[in-house]
């Protein structure tokens, strides 16, 4: 029963919620901020949130307790929680410049405690899942670089294909 949700989570469920990004957003230009606090779809973007979150928490524990590779569960439940708790703080003009910059601040911790924790993990990590990252990262970096800031675009590329590589990662054999 896990290993079918996390199939459908990751190759239906994710990838949907993040699809439906097309119908609202110039996807090179705005992001999911701008959907949730602009044109107020709330409970679409929590629902995003906590999908792409599911993944950054679960895959990555099931790996590194396949692998036996030791982790801080309480720094990697932090990290996530930063994650999920940024959504729910308003940015935009509309909003008081305080609340606009602790929900930056918060994403870029939790980004911050997320890359820390795999830059720990790198002598334990398999060359191809250090291969696959890198790619994803060079991808995630150009998508930035190509919109000029983190658009939708950007979230899209880390929320789905962060997700698969995860999973697909987690449930390989060893």
């Amino acid at each position: 029963m896990k290993r079918n949700f996390g199939a459908l989570h990751v190759y239906l469920i994710n990838p949907l919620l993040n699809a439906a990004a097309f119908f609202y957003l110039d996807i090179f230009y705005d992001n999911f901020t701008y959907m949730e606090f602009t044109l107020h779809h709330y409970f679409f973007v929590l629902a995003w949130t906590l999908s792409t979150v599911f993944g950054f928490f679960f895959y990555p524990l099931a790996a590194w307790d396949r692998l036996h590779i030791p982790y801080k569960r309480w720094f990697h439940a932090a990290a996530c929680a930063l994650l999920a708790v940024s959504g729910l703080i308003p940015y935009g003009a509309q909003y008081p410049s305080f609340s606009s910059t602790m929900h930056v601040t918060v994403i870029e911790l939790g980004l911050l405690f997320l890359c820390i924790e795999w830059l720990v993990k790198l002598k334990y990590l398999p060359i191809p899942v250090l291969l696959h990252g890198l790619v994803l990262l060079s991808i995630c970096f150009l998508s930035v670089m190509y919109c000029g800031h983190v658009a939708a675009l950007t979230e899209i590329i880390v929320s789905v294909l962060f997700n698969i590589a995860l999973y697909r990662w987690q449930a390989q054999k060893k």
